[in-house]
């Protein structure tokens, strides 16, 4: 609420203020993609902390059984799960064209099958759940 009151107070000045992020974790807010704004190339610049731990309480209450899973992926215990983006070059990919299949491999070695890819980043966009043939 207070860089939405700043913002509102700097309004009419000449440079405008911008928020990066209103957040606990710098990761959380790459998995809070905004909508595009009708033909408007703005997007939001700051992503809502208490919303998305609100839709996290919601979706527990919704369904209690996921309740153990969402509880473990946000527990700071020692070799609890975890989300992580990684580079593409730390994997040993520097420009290259590999499918998602691929990379599901290769991530599966190099942390001995604990490690799972969810998508991949494609510029400012997220691509999540592609199929395995999908070229990347």
């Amino acid at each position: 609420a207070m860089f939405l009151i700043l913002r509102k107070l700097t309004e009419g000045n000449e440079k405008t203020m911008h928020v990066i992020a209103e957040n606990h974790q710098d990761q959380t807010s790459m998995l809070a993609v905004p909508p595009k704004i009708g033909f408007d190339s703005r997007e939001p610049d700051f992503v809502n902390t208490p919303a998305i731990i609100a839709r996290c309480l919601v979706m527990n209450l919704a369904y209690p059984q996921i309740s153990d899973a969402i509880s473990e992926l946000i527990s700071s215990v020692k070799d609890s799960p975890e989300v992580e983006f990684i580079a593409a070059p730390h994997l040993g990919l520097d420009d290259s064209t590999v499918t998602f299949g691929a990379v599901q491999q290769i991530l599966s070695k190099v942390w001995n099958g604990r490690a799972v890819c969810i998508g991949y980043a494609n510029h400012s966009d997220f691509v999540y759940a592609p199929k395995l043939s999908t070229k990347i």
